[in-house]
C-alpha cells in the first residue's frame, strides 16, 4: 500500500486490466480499509459486471465511509499481513492480505481485534454472508499472489506483485442481520 504524504493512497485501478477481479477486491479493500477517497481510475460506461460488482459493494464501501474515519492499523505484517480498523458501531473491519506465493491459512485472533469483549457475530463482506468465529479465533483460506494471476506471463519481482486479500467484519454483539 503505498500512502501518500497527506494519507491517502492513489487512483483506485480496478477495471483498468493487468489484475485479476481478486487482485481488484484486494486494491478495493486496502482503499477502505485505509479510510481513502474513492476516486475510480476506470472508465465506468464501460464497465463489467465484475467490476462494478468490486466498486460498488456497499459492505466494503460502508468500511471505507465509515463516520469514525480512522485508518487500518496492521497487528500483523509479513507475507502473511492482519489490518485492523475500528468503526463508529463498535465493530471492527480486519482485512487479511496474503503476500506469498502460495496459498495460506490464515487465523485472526480476538485480541488480534481489539474488540475486548466476545465476538458474537462475523460478516465476509465480500461473500456477503455470515462466517464461524469459534473459540476466539476465525480462519480461512487465502490464496497466494501467483495463484491469482489469470496468466502467467507476468513475471514480476516480489516487490511489484499484488497480494490476495480477505475482509470481515467482526461486532461484539448481532449487527448484521441484514444490510
Amino acid at each position: 500500500m503505498q500512502v501518500q504524504g497527506n494519507g491517502t493512497i492513489r487512483m483506485l485501478e480496478i477495471g483498468n486490466g493487468h489484475m485479476t477481479d481478486e487482485e481488484y477486491r484486494t486494491h478495493m479493500s486496502l482503499w477502505a480499509l485505509t479510510a481513502a477517497p474513492l476516486l475510480a481510475g476506470n472508465d465506468i460506461r464501460s464497465m463489467t459486471p465484475a467490476i462494478k460488482e468490486i466498486l460498488m459493494n456497499r459492505e466494503v464501501l460502508a468500511v471505507d465511509q465509515d463516520s469514525l474515519g480512522k485508518q487500518a492499523s496492521p497487528v500483523k505484517l509479513g507475507d502473511l499481513q492482519i489490518w485492523v480498523k475500528q468503526l463508529a458501531d463498535g465493530s471492527v473491519a480486519a482485512g487479511v492480505v496474503n503476500m506469498g506465493d502460495a496459498e495460506t491459512t490464515a487465523t485472526v485472533k480476538k485480541s488480534d481485534l481489539g474488540l475486548g469483549t466476545n465476538v458474537k457475530s462475523a460478516r465476509d463482506l465480500w461473500r456477503h454472508s455470515s462466517v464461524v468465529f469459534r473459540d476466539g479465533l476465525y480462519t480461512t483460506n487465502i490464496p497466494g499472489a501467483w495463484s491469482a494471476h489469470a496468466s502467467s506471463e507476468l513475471e514480476a519481482d516480489r516487490a511489484t506483485r499484488n497480494c490476495v486479500s480477505h475482509v470481515t467484519r467482526f461486532a461484539p454483539e448481532d449487527r448484521f442481520q441484514s444490510r
